[in-house]
C-alpha cells in the first residue's frame, strides 16, 4: 500500500505540479521579454488539461506580445512628433 501511494504521488508531481512549475517560469519570462514559445512544445502537445492550459497559454503570450509592440510602435510614433 506504501508503494503504491509513493507512485501516485510521483504521478501526480509529473504529471501536474512540474507542468505548472514550467508555466510559472515562463510567465517570468514573459515579463521580462525573453519568452520562447518552443520551451513549451512538448506540453502543448498533450490531449489533457494540461496541454489545453499550455496551448491557451501560448495564445495570450502570443497576444501579450503583439500589444506590447503595437505599443512601443504608437510610443516611438507620438516621440517622432514631439520632436
Amino acid at each position: 500500500m506504501k508503494r503504491l501511494i509513493i507512485f501516485a504521488a510521483l504521478t501526480i508531481s509529473h504529471q501536474i505540479n512540474q507542468p505548472l512549475i514550467l508555466l510559472a517560469d515562463e510567465l517570468k519570462h514573459i515579463q521580462e521579454n525573453n519568452f520562447n514559445p518552443s520551451t513549451l512544445d512538448k506540453l502543448t502537445k498533450r490531449q489533457d488539461e494540461m496541454g489545453y492550459l499550455a496551448r491557451e497559454y501560448l495564445q495570450m503570450a502570443s497576444a501579450v506580445q503583439n500589444r506590447q509592440a503595437m505599443l512601443q510602435q504608437e510610443a516611438e510614433e507620438i516621440r517622432g512628433k514631439i520632436r
